[in-house]
């Protein structure tokens, strides 16, 4: 219930739809369907309810549209008078019925009812089970299954392979990406649709025929990438060239060459011309096209991701998970890794991130606008891809045995290298695969074709394996004094990778580079990083600045000790942003409150208004009681407390919660502590939390008050941050969003707490803080600022209404 929250919750706010005038519902299924000479319309004997997706989940009675199903028609009958509209008649077989409208038929007709539909803009059946689409590390798999009169996907299916859901530890948001990415395929990202897309003004950018069809569809029949044949009628399949409408191309890149798929005027293929690849784990896959999505605004937000103009398109995976795929429905893995929707979760990558380019394909569809804000945010040489240049995106992973992105790409079985996001070490891994195929001998990347890495990823070699003695953020890493700390390595969750050639002046015929993990602490503006090493060979618990990082190139040395530490770029290590799409914001027009809550506030500016007949009253130190039920007509406003620094106001905060004693309870602490650390882009453990519960009150038998409850959170500075850097971050969080982040924390936690309202006003720039605002740098933590947020006291009824 969670993970589908967030994920659904992510693309209601990055998302905007034309909403449709009625609920949503699909057609029944009609059986011994005909029609006579005379007729438009096909009549069916029965009908069925549909069912979506590959593992056939049934629509319920409710989601229906009516149908009229007739169980005998005959053109032969008998009546017992005159055979007028409606007329009781009797056909030739003995059955019964009554005329029709035309007067020619007799007939026995039912009509089953349409049902209440759904009030949304899309809908989503979402089972958990292990299936026989779960082979292999399948993680999860998703269908859409009816589609509007504009064609948007209206319903869709996603299944979670049960063996592979892992609720264990830290594993929500990577459940979340998942549910994100499948989602995402529900919506658009799936060639099946591609045919379906619009241009801006709603026109199908596919011709279509009198019945609404796309024209051009080929029928072909595929059962395995050695047994298909196209084109073939009744083949079961059907494909349309999407190159002829401008949505895809292909290109000769990488020494891949021409493409033998249909496209670009190839009208017929078979099993010799190696179009379909291989299912993975059946051996080499040999990729033979290069087909990317070259529509206006990928192509717009592809050139900007990879910071190339001359780019031709965003490359779609042509080694595709899919059965009989001719176009892909991911990006592809080799130059988008680990962006949410490459095809494969690869482990050992960092995790994955959501990119404007995929969002340019929701608004290239015809079917959405999406906010580019709601990307995440991307650093270069953090995020695989981003910001490489064009040779990256068009070239070779590796030629000849050498590699221009050695960071990226490996040419050495087993050699190191610090991870894109410095959090450890990790080990190049090159396989060597069996059954080549001979295509290959054009571009292979060493002198045995038969060498190379990720499949999906066209064999590109790269830094797979965590070293797990090599993990610079975990302390069960650290060298202890039974294992003498050479290197003067600093392990913990301030630690980062670096290339480095520092050690202990005992080592000193060992000049070789190695990747070393070392404390960091960031400057206020993250604009440079000092550098932290152990202070002897028996300790990692304190130590000692060995200087200041500012930019790439820099090194950093001490008469102390040997060699010297290579700095790195402060974006790879000082403000990394939380990644928008796991946190499932949404802004909503309503809020929802609970049945049975009542509020009773009890000091100053309270004000209700009716918007129904435009009437407010303001009333000063008064005891008010609202209907919390009538949200969409009543608004309130508790008076909030400011929140100071130093003398000087820099904003308000005020939360309005349900239950307020479940915030006294553990997991109530824990969701306060993970939302306020998320507005204040702070780790949870900078969090300081105070209730001070007031005395309970029963107002009579059925109702019960659970007076005020003053909460306060104190925020420490982090090492590395300033106090303009978190009140900064404070005032970037709309109210609404506040909302969903203390809402969703107190489900994360376990807590049974119902937000009502937060308010968060930032009337003062931060930025005009100054003085004692930068006394934060460099200290490991200090009080900023307290926000007292005050709960109104609730009043709830014991039993039924």
């Amino acid at each position: 219930d969670v993970i589908m929250k967030r994920a659904a919750n992510y693309w209601m706010a990055a998302l905007q739809v034309h909403q449709h005038t009625e609920p949503l519902r699909t057609d029944r299924l009609g059986s011994s369907c005909g029609k006579y000479s005379w007729e438009t319309d096909y009549t069916c004997e029965s009908s069925t309810a549909p069912t979506c997706g590959v593992d056939g989940v049934a629509f319920p009675a409710a989601y229906l549209n009516s149908m009229r199903t007739c169980s005998e028609r005959c053109t032969e009958f008998t009546c017992a008078s005159t055979c007028t509209e409606g007329a009781a008649c009797t056909c030739s077989s003995g059955s019964t019925g009554v005329v029709d409208t035309s007067g020619n038929l007799c007939e026995a007709c039912t009509t089953e009812p349409e049902g209440d539909g759904l009030q949304y803009d899309f809908y989503v059946f979402v089972t958990i089970k292990d299936s026989a689409y779960c082979g292999g590390n399948t993680l999860a798999y998703a269908t859409n299954c009816v589609r509007d009169q504009c064609d948007r996907p209206i319903f869709g299916h996603v299944n979670f392979c049960l063996s592979q859901v892992d609720l264990s530890g830290d594993k929500t948001d990577a459940l979340v990406s998942t549910a994100v990415h499948e989602l995402a395929h529900n919506l658009v990202f799936s060639s099946d649709l591609f045919r379906y897309f619009r241009n801006s003004d709603g026109t199908p950018k596919l011709p279509r025929d009198s019945e609404d069809d796309v024209e051009d569809e080929v029928e072909w029949w595929c059962s395995s990438s050695t047994d298909y044949e196209y084109p073939y009628s009744g083949g079961g399949r059907t494909y349309v060239d999407l190159s002829a409408a401008g949505l895809v191309n292909v290109f000769d890149e990488r020494n891949i060459g021409s493409c033998p798929c249909p496209m670009n005027g190839v009208t017929r293929m078979d099993t010799s011309s190696g179009c379909v690849v291989t299912p993975s784990g059946y051996g080499w896959r040999t990729p033979r096209c290069v087909t990317k999505m070259i529509t206006p605004k990928v192509l717009e937000k592809a050139r900007d991701h990879f910071d190339c103009a001359t780019l031709n398109g965003a490359e779609l995976e042509n080694q595709d998970t899919g059965l009989c795929s001719i176009v892909g429905s991911h990006w592809e893995q080799r130059i988008f890794m680990n962006e949410l929707m490459a095809p494969v979760l690869i482990a050992g990558m960092p995790d994955p991130f959501l990119s404007v380019v995929t969002l340019a394909l929701f608004e290239d569809s015809g079917w959405y606008q999406p906010d580019y804000s709601m990307a995440d945010t991307l650093v270069k040489d953090l995020h695989w891809g981003y910001m490489r240049g064009c040779s990256f995106a068009t070239e070779p992973c590796v030629q000849d045995g050498s590699t221009d992105f050695p960071d990226i790409w490996c040419t050495t079985d087993g050699d190191s290298s610090c991870s894109l996001d410095r959090s450890g070490v990790k080990q190049c891994s090159i396989t060597t695969h069996d059954n080549v195929d001979p295509y290959i001998d054009g571009w292979e990347y060493f002198d045995s074709p038969s060498v190379g890495g990720v499949e999906t990823a066209d064999y590109c070699p790269t830094y797979l394996v965590t070293r797990t003695d090599r993990v610079c953020t975990d302390m069960a890493n650290a060298r202890t004094q039974y294992d003498r700390n050479y290197y003067h390595e600093v392990f913990g969750s301030n630690s980062r990778c670096f290339e480095s050639s520092l050690r202990d002046s005992l080592l000193i015929s060992y000049e070789a580079t190695t990747q070393n993990c070392y404390q960091v602490e960031c400057s206020g503006d993250n604009t440079e990083y000092t550098v932290k090493v152990a202070v002897s060979l028996d300790t990692t618990e304190s130590s000692a600045e060995l200087g200041v990082c500012s930019g790439e190139g820099q090194t950093l040395a001490s008469s102390e000790f040997l060699g010297e530490v290579a700095c790195v770029n402060p974006s790879l290590i000082c403000g990394v942003l939380t990644r928008k799409h796991t946190q499932g914001f949404f802004t909503s027009a309503t809020t929802v409150n609970p049945d049975e809550y009542t509020a009773t506030t009890t000091w100053t500016a309270v004000t209700t208004s009716n918007t129904e007949t435009g009437t407010s009253a303001t009333s000063d130190d008064v005891n008010t009681e609202l209907d919390l039920r009538t949200s969409s007509t009543t608004t309130t406003t508790i008076t909030t407390t400011t929140v100071e620094y130093d003398g000087t106001v820099v904003g308000v905060i005020s939360l309005v919660v349900g239950s307020v004693a479940v915030l006294q309870t553990d997991s109530g602490l824990s969701g306060l502590k993970f939302a306020i650390a998320l507005m204040a882009d702070v780790d949870a453990d900078y969090i300081v939390i105070t209730l001070n519960f007031q005395r309970k009150r029963r107002l009579d038998d059925a109702r019960l008050l659970l007076e005020t409850v003053d909460v306060s959170y104190t925020v420490l500075v982090p090492p590395g941050k300033s106090v303009v850097t978190v009140i900064r971050s404070i005032g970037d969080t709309n109210s609404t969003t506040a909302q969903n982040i203390l809402q969703q924390a107190f489900i994360d936690a376990g807590a049974e707490v119902t937000v009502l309202s937060v308010e968060v006003q930032m009337p003062s720039d931060a930025s005009t803080l100054t003085g004692s605002a930068g006394a934060s740098q460099g200290r490991s933590s200090f009080v900023v600022l307290i926000f007292s947020a005050v709960t109104s006291s609730f009043a709830f009824r014991e039993g039924g209404r």
